[in-house]
C-alpha cells in the first residue's frame, strides 16, 4: 500500500504549475531546519560582497517580498518552457 506522501505526490503531481510553486512554498516554510547551513568559502564571500554593497548603498536593497517574487516568476517561466519543450517532443 502506498505512504500517504507517496498519495500526496501523485496528486500534487496533477497540479498546474503555478499550483506545484504554492504548494513548494507551503511545505518550505513548514519545515525548520534542524541546523544553520554550513556555508562554503565562496558562499561567504558572497555574502560579504553583497552585505558591503548594502552599507554603501542601501537605497538600492529591494523588499523581501519583491525578491521572492521575482524568483517565483523566474522559476516559473523556466518550468513553463521545459513544459512546452515536452510537450513539443
Amino acid at each position: 500500500m502506498a505512504s500517504t506522501a507517496e498519495k500526496i505526490a501523485v496528486e500534487a503531481l496533477k497540479l498546474s504549475a503555478n499550483e506545484k510553486l504554492v504548494l513548494i512554498d507551503l511545505l518550505m516554510e513548514s519545515v525548520e531546519a534542524p541546523t544553520p547551513p554550513v556555508l562554503t568559502p565562496d558562499q561567504i564571500a558572497e555574502l560579504e560582497r553583497r552585505e558591503k554593497l548594502y552599507r554603501e548603498d542601501p537605497s538600492r536593497a529591494i523588499p523581501w517580498e519583491q525578491a521572492h517574487a521575482q524568483v517565483r516568476q523566474h522559476l516559473a517561466r523556466i518550468r513553463a518552457e521545459r513544459e512546452s519543450k515536452a510537450d513539443a517532443s
